[in-house]
């Protein structure tokens, strides 16, 4: 059995504690609510409904004598039990002239209260009229219901004696209470109510008064709701479905938001005129259920959009936004960031507020007597768990309205978690809503929006701190661009100087002694190598600062790549290695560089050939589909397969790699990456370790028509690297200069 629910009734708060202390070890005597004056107590009495009410006779307003006379015509069926300070006589006296049903003076609670209690209980069970004879020997079992519907005088209701109902009616009875599904069964035109036991738990405290009486009564607040849908098939209509209609019902003491899934259908009658005796109800609530999945979806769009923002006040900004669109859950919220210094707590963004309110404060401070004014923060940080703030149209003129008809009264301030072990990053303060109750669900759905929210300022904290380090290295990149740039220009100033008097010396050797003529050699083929490495270094600053320009002219790719590959004929077959061309004709012309070109033909050919002994190096052309392909094969002596990852790496040197010389700064095949997205080009390489295999090939080379391409463009500094960097020789000394100038041979002889 179900505890007696009591409502408590004394303007003094000691009492109305004292009675709690006294009734809380009582299993079977419950405290549903408390009032302090009479007015107050017939209005909690209508709406909880109590098994007893507990009432002071010397209350403000109005005092209990009239409250029981009020209560006597509104819940005849509620006794009362009179506390009064006076002499027990009378008290006594007291109750019997207003019709108490018992009578305890406060001297004597901690004796008496309880005993007064149960010997009212007894008398009410004692006074309810048994019917276990001829009129109800049809009713048997039904568990909870079917006892008190055998025990309720139904003569005092619409349906009149239970001995007088009509066969369908008690057919339609013992269905109900055989059936272990939540049913209502409406009856006559009243539509009275009778149930099951599982319907109770949809009643809450409207339970067990809302037996026989009519359903207008007993769901006033949803009566325009339900009026049509029991009307209809009432009056020959067709049964009513509903998969999931949303009702507010005042059930537990508050408007509550409620749903269901309802099927109301007729039930025949031949004892009446219109051969329809009432309507049976089969309800499932589904309320937790549509909670829960809205709240999922809350969490779920708080998730999408966590990748989004890029500062922690852009991470609250998205939070409001997306906890906007769901006001059912949060009415209204607002986050606040706190300062390094862990003092005050700022304003970031809101939702569901009017920033000109009250409840609305820029800054909060963390210390207890700031926190105290209007959030309780230094609370939450203490506990650093939610604090609830109860009462809020105590604190707050306005309050921000919500999606429904009255605005939420209570609001839970919820840390946001840090990568800092006691440390909270943020606060946010949430409305709850006016129609659910605040449980462990609710609870912990707060929590779980806080989880997101934290992740969410998190990812913007750390791609801040990225976009910091991205910038700090961005700087450094540019310093060195310049100081490659400054020590390059200082060092082609004295390599001139030098290279001229030896081209001078060179050119009168005859005049030398042998052991001169060597030396001129060395210092002239050295200052050529040094000249090279700071022309590479001068391409890769115009590289990086985006100073590098190209001179687009439609050239036969296969004729033109041909005759820079021949250059090296010579050089390549005096070492005892074959030189293959194939070059075949792409058909169309090709929109080129031809000094970027120039490079990447060169440096792939010295380094074919620094690495290849003996065998073959074949240049290819090939035309596929709207591409030419440039491929460089030789049988070289290749790279191992752990180098491969790095080869692409600027001064990076395979180690022990065997060379026909050791000399190289490993920016060659560098600048051919660099150079070869400049032209639109994209490249791979392939290496196997001691078999000879070598494949650097250049693809996704449009062919371009005049219309199509421009004769100047600026290269971007920012290309795709699909090509790979390796250990190559450039061509430096090749810059600007055609094909068949005395450089490149110059070049092939320094092969």
């Amino acid at each position: 059995m179900q505890p007696m629910r009591i409502l408590v009734v004394d303007d003094h708060d000691a009492v109305r504690r004292g009675i709690q202390s006294l009734l809380a070890d009582q299993v079977e005597w419950e405290i549903c609510g408390e009032a302090a004056d009479g007015i107050e107590a017939v209005e909690k009495a209508k709406q909880l409904r109590p098994d007893i009410v507990l009432m002071d006779v010397s209350t403000p307003r109005m005092d209990g004598a009239t409250a029981r006379q009020v209560l006597r015509r509104e819940l005849p069926e509620t006794p009362v039990v009179i506390v009064s300070q006076n002499d027990p006589s009378v008290t006594q006296r007291q109750a019997t002239e207003v019709g108490a049903s018992g009578f305890v003076s406060k001297a004597g609670l901690a004796k008496d209260l309880i005993h007064v209690l149960r010997h009212v209980v007894e008398q009410q069970r004692s006074s309810k009229p048994t019917r276990v004879t001829t009129e109800t020997s049809w009713l048997s079992g039904g568990g909870e219901l079917g006892q008190l519907i055998r025990e309720h005088d139904w003569s005092q209701t619409p349906l009149g004696a239970i001995g007088s109902w009509s066969p369908s009616l008690r057919m339609a009875v013992r269905f109900l209470l055989a059936n272990r599904f939540p049913q209502l069964l409406w009856w006559g035109p009243q539509f009275c109510c009778l149930y099951n036991d599982a319907y109770v738990p949809v009643l809450g405290t409207k339970h067990p008064w809302a037996l026989g009486r009519p359903t207008q009564e007993v769901w006033h607040e949803i009566w325009d709701v339900l009026k049509p849908l029991i009307e209809t098939p009432y009056q020959g209509g067709p049964a009513t479905w509903m998969e999931d209609i949303q009702l507010e019902l005042n059930r537990r003491g508050f408007v509550e938001e409620t749903h269901f899934t309802i099927a109301y259908s007729p039930v025949p009658d031949e004892s009446v005129a219109t051969g329809i005796g009432g309507v049976m109800a089969t309800v499932h609530e589904i309320s937790e259920k549509v909670v829960a999945e809205r709240r999922v979806l809350v969490l779920r769009d708080l998730g999408a959009r966590s990748a989004e923002p890029e500062t922690a006040e852009e991470a609250c900004s998205i939070a409001a936004d997306t906890l906007e669109r769901h006001a059912k859950d949060v009415p209204f919220a607002l986050l606040y960031l706190i300062d390094e210094q862990n003092k005050q707590a700022k304003f970031a963004a809101g939702t569901g507020i009017d920033p000109g309110d009250q409840v609305f404060p820029r800054t909060l401070a963390l210390d207890e007597t700031g926190a105290e004014q209007i959030w309780p923060l230094a609370a939450a940080i203490k506990t650093r768990g939610i604090q609830v703030v109860e009462d809020l149209s105590a604190s707050f003129k306005s309050l921000p309205q919500g999606p429904w008809s009255s605005p939420p009264t209570s609001a839970a301030i919820v840390p946001i978690r840090s990568n800092v072990a006691h440390h909270p990053a943020a606060f946010v303060v949430l409305g709850i809503s006016s129609r659910l109750l605040f449980d462990e669900k609710y609870r912990n759905f707060f929590e779980l929006v806080a989880t997101q929210i934290s992740i969410t300022i998190a990812n913007a904290r750390a791609y801040a701190e990225e976009r910091k380090r991205a910038e700090a290295l961005a700087e450094i990149d540019r310093a060195k661009t310049v100081f490659f740039s400054n020590v390059s220009h200082e060092f082609r100033t004295p390599l001139t100087l030098m290279l001229g008097p030896l081209e001078d010396m060179r050119l009168h050797s005859n005049e030398l002694s042998p052991a001169q003529r060597d030396r001129v050699e060395v210092a002239h083929r050295n200052s050529l190598r040094l000249l090279r490495l700071v022309n590479s270094l001068l391409d890769f600053s115009r590289l990086e600062a985006g100073r590098l320009d190209a001179n687009y002219e439609p050239t036969n790719i296969a004729q033109f790549t041909a005759e820079l590959a021949s250059v090296f004929r010579s050089t390549i077959e005096r070492a005892g290695v074959r030189l293959i061309l194939d070059c075949g004709d792409t058909e169309e012309p090709v929109y080129l560089d031809h000094e970027m070109w120039e490079k990447i033909v060169f440096n792939l050919l010295s380094n074919a050939f620094k690495f290849t002994f003996d065998g073959e190096i074949e240049v290819t052309i090939k035309r596929k589909a709207n591409f030419a392909e440039l491929a460089v094969r030789d049988t070289g002596t290749g790279i191992p397969p752990d180098e491969l990852a790095h080869l692409f790496k600027r001064f990076h040197r395979v180690r022990g790699a065997t060379g026909r010389t050791f000399e190289g700064s490993g920016i060659g095949l560098a600048l051919v990456q660099e150079l070869a997205p400049a032209s639109r080009r994209n490249g791979g390489c392939t290496e196997r370790n001691g078999q000879g295999q070598h494949l650097s090939r250049f693809h996704s080379l449009r062919l371009r028509t005049p219309s199509e391409g421009s004769n100047r463009c600026k290269a971007s500094r920012y290309f795709h690297r699909s090509l790979g960097h390796g250990l190559c020789r450039g061509s430096a000394a090749m810059a600007g200069r055609r094909p068949r100038g005395p450089g490149v041979r110059r070049h092939s002889r320094q092969l």
